[in-house]
């Protein structure tokens, strides 16, 4: 059950603000109402039927929609007016406050924001500017219009969001394209998959500077991909739950699913069955098996503390998919957290003729409560992989094609905390034999910390260069 949701402001914002045509130019024109009274805003840049139009909505309630006029807009009227524009770059602009979707009895019980046609939403940061869908159904949902369409989601929350199946705040498909930035996804549910977000069919989604957190879905607590490309930068998935996938649950598609991981960090997430962190799996979870298997890239990102009550701690690679891991820090997570039988593979698995490799990395002080070996690796077929720095042999050394890794009995790496830069980061203490270990770096570490020629394994540098 969630807790209460606490109170929500319902006031208005204090400038009304109308686009005005002079002599073939657009204008902006700020009219002020008075200080004590003042009514909200709505800026309509309409000079021209292709002109894309800028939306400020007025109040933060949900009121059956209407006409979005100026002093008098919902955000779910200003979407709805976005859809019918003939522009496909419209802005809706939010203050900051909570807006609250409450409406029901909507056609087809669709009491979400329905995304047609090209889109901005912005707030004024994900701490201030809020949608909350209140537990009735996603907050917003992708409507296909035959056309390849791009929506970005910025600097707000969604939160409260219940699909009925698929992506919990949001789900997109048909070849559309979502971008969240500097968004924090919380407290969204969805019984199939994607507790935050769901990108399906030929869509592509990217992930810039954002928080998805204690998401729910059965497959991908945070994200279910089988789209077309997923891009993560500079992200934080965390504390998500689901029976598989916990953080992220990578399926195939219709065309290769390509996801690439970069400067993230996929912390404290948990999965029922496997793969607490990440799951790339070449079967779907269901349906008929699409050809194309997922293609996963992770790069200076750190996969920690995560659990899994079967197998894979960290992360899985299985049924074909190809995982390819690089200068990545992978420590502190548990397989068979509920002790309750056995599994594998506190770090790292590959499983059943997934294309599996390591390269650069920190595999240490991962975990498989109460059975011993393959704490750090677990592999079905060996892959490959060199300049790593691995806490436990067991397994590890069975695995890799490569001799050139290292294995020590003494701390590797602490476990993920701020270190400087966007996300938690694994630091390395002295005397680590990830120090100077790594035979390839890219030029700056997770944190954006300029690497030397002699770099460390792992996403943490000890001893960056100077600027």
């Amino acid at each position: 059950m969630r807790e209460p949701l606490p109170s929500r402001a319902r006031k208005c914002s204090s400038v009304s603000v109308v686009g005005v045509r002079r002599g073939g130019h657009c204008f902006v024109t700020h009219l002020r109402r008075g200080l004590a009274s003042v009514v909200g805003a709505l800026l309509l840049s309409v000079c021209g039927s292709a002109s894309a139009a800028t939306y400020e909505p007025t109040r933060k309630d949900d009121p059956p929609p209407g006409k979005c006029k100026p002093d008098d807009c919902s955000l779910r009227e200003a979407v709805k007016a976005s859809n019918t524009s003939a522009a496909v770059d419209d802005r809706i602009r939010l203050r900051s406050g909570t807006y609250e979707l409450t409406l029901t009895g909507m056609p087809a019980d669709d009491e979400s924001l329905d995304l047609v046609d090209g889109m901005v939403i912005r707030g004024r940061g994900a701490g201030e500017t809020r949608i909350d869908a209140n537990d009735l159904d996603q907050v917003m949902i992708n409507r296909d219009n035959n056309e390849d369409d791009t929506f970005r989601l910025q600097d707000l929350t969604l939160t409260g969001g219940e699909a009925p199946a698929y992506g919990g705040a949001v789900i997109i498909g048909d070849g559309d394209s979502l971008s969240l930035s500097r968004v924090e996804a919380f407290d969204n549910r969805a019984p199939t998959a994607g507790g935050a977000v769901a990108a399906l069919d030929e869509s592509s989604l990217t992930v810039r500077g954002s928080v998805l957190q204690a998401n729910i879905a059965d497959f991908g607590g945070g994200i279910e991909f089988s789209g077309k490309k997923l891009v993560v930068k500079r992200s934080t998935f965390a504390a998500n739950l689901a029976d598989e996938g916990g953080g992220l649950d990578l399926r195939p598609g219709a065309v290769t699913p390509l996801t690439r991981i970069s400067a993230s960090t996929i912390v404290d997430n948990a999965a029922v069955n496997k793969a607490a962190g990440i799951l790339a799996d070449g079967l779907p979870f269901t349906g008929p098996d699409p050809a194309a298997n997922p293609d996963v890239e992770i790069r200076n990102s750190t996969i920690a503390l995560n659990r899994a009550n079967n197998d894979a701690g960290g992360v899985m690679g299985d049924n074909l998919a190809k995982v390819d891991i690089a200068n990545s820090s992978i420590g502190y997570n548990r397989a068979n957290f509920d002790n309750n039988g056995t599994a594998v593979a506190g770090g790292v698995y590959q499983h059943s003729n997934a294309d599996f490799s390591i390269n650069d990395s920190v595999i240490a002080h991962n975990d498989v409560v109460d059975v011993t070996g393959d704490e750090d690796c677990s592999a079905t077929e060996v892959f490959s992989g060199l300049g790593n720095a691995i806490s436990n042999q067991t397994g590890c050394s069975v695995s890799f094609t490569e001799p050139f890794n290292s294995y020590s009995n003494n701390p590797i790496a602490a476990p993920p905390a701020e270190n400087g830069g966007p996300t938690a980061t694994m630091k390395l203490p002295a005397g680590s034999i990830a120090i100077g270990l790594a035979s390839d770096c890219p030029k700056r570490d997770q944190r954006g910390k300029l690497r030397p020629a002699n770099c460390d394994s792992g996403s943490y540098e000890k001893n960056p260069k100077k600027p």
